[in-house]
Formats: C-alpha cells, structure tokens, sequence
C-alpha cells in the first residue's frame, strides 16, 4: 500500500505534499494570504463529511443571502438601466445553480438540497418578473414616444 501524503526536506523548512487523487473529500483553498511565520497551506483537504456538510451550508448561505440583498435592491430602484444588472443575475444564478449540483450535491443532505434548489429558483422567478416589468415598461415608453412616422 502507497503512503497518502510525502514530506520533502527543502531550504527554507519541511513541506507536505498529498495525493489528492486517491483521497475523497472536499478541496478548500484559504483566501485570507496573511503572510506570517509557521504553516502555509495552500489548500486543504475535508474528509469528515459532518463538517463537509456545515463548510458547504455557511459557503451557501454567504452567497444566498448576497442574491437577496441584490433582489430586494433591484426592487426597491425602478430603473429601465437595472435590465443588464438583472441578466448579469440571473447568468450568475444558474452558474451557481450548476455548481451546487455538480460539485455540492454528493456532500449536502437530500433534504438539504432540495429546498436549496427551491430557493434558488424563487430567487430566479424573482428576478425574472422584475425583468419582464422593466421590458415592458420599456416597450410602454418606446411606444409612446415613436408617435405617427408621417
């Protein structure tokens, strides 16, 4: 049997490298790049599937919750230039709607992910209607505007 990580002696200390391929879990890379002395990791890897689980739903509802405030913004301002900020949305919605079903799901709970899919989509019917208002009440103005072309 094959050791699962190696240790290399280098100039400026002693690092580890692990064989991801034969290990299942979740991949984090730490965004906070402190430079400091001791220990850099550079990525890490989850196995315990209980704190796979509570990472994964803290991660989500971060992002869940940046949707929302974006809708009730989108809301509260009735501007026909807010069109392309909505596609921008909805775009970034169902690229993250992928992500979780690709690479979330086999760690979440079923339950779990269905009512996260039942979020998402009233987050994305949300931003869909305002949307279709800002259409047509662009079309509204257009039309009015044009007059007879005699």
């Amino acid at each position: 049997m094959k050791a699962t990580y190696q240790l290399k002696k280098e100039i400026k200390g002693t690092s580890a490298s692990i064989d991801y391929k034969k290990m299942r879990g979740f991949q984090v890379k730490p965004k906070n790049m402190i430079p400091y002395e001791g220990v850099t990791v550079h990525k890490m890897l989850l196995i315990k599937p209980s704190f796979i689980e509570k990472v994964l739903k803290r991660k989500i509802k971060r992002k869940l919750d940046c949707y929302l405030q974006f809708i009730i913004k989108i809301l509260e301002e009735n501007d026909e230039e807010d069109s392309g900020a909505i596609d921008i949305a909805l775009n970034d919605l169902t690229r993250y709607r992928k992500t979780i079903e690709n690479n979330y799901r086999i760690f979440l709970d079923k339950l779990y992910y269905d009512l996260l899919m039942k979020k998402i989509k009233v987050i994305e019917n949300e931003l869909k209607m305002k949307q279709m208002y800002l259409k047509a009440t662009y079309q509204d103005t257009y039309e009015q505007s044009k007059g007879k072309g005699r």
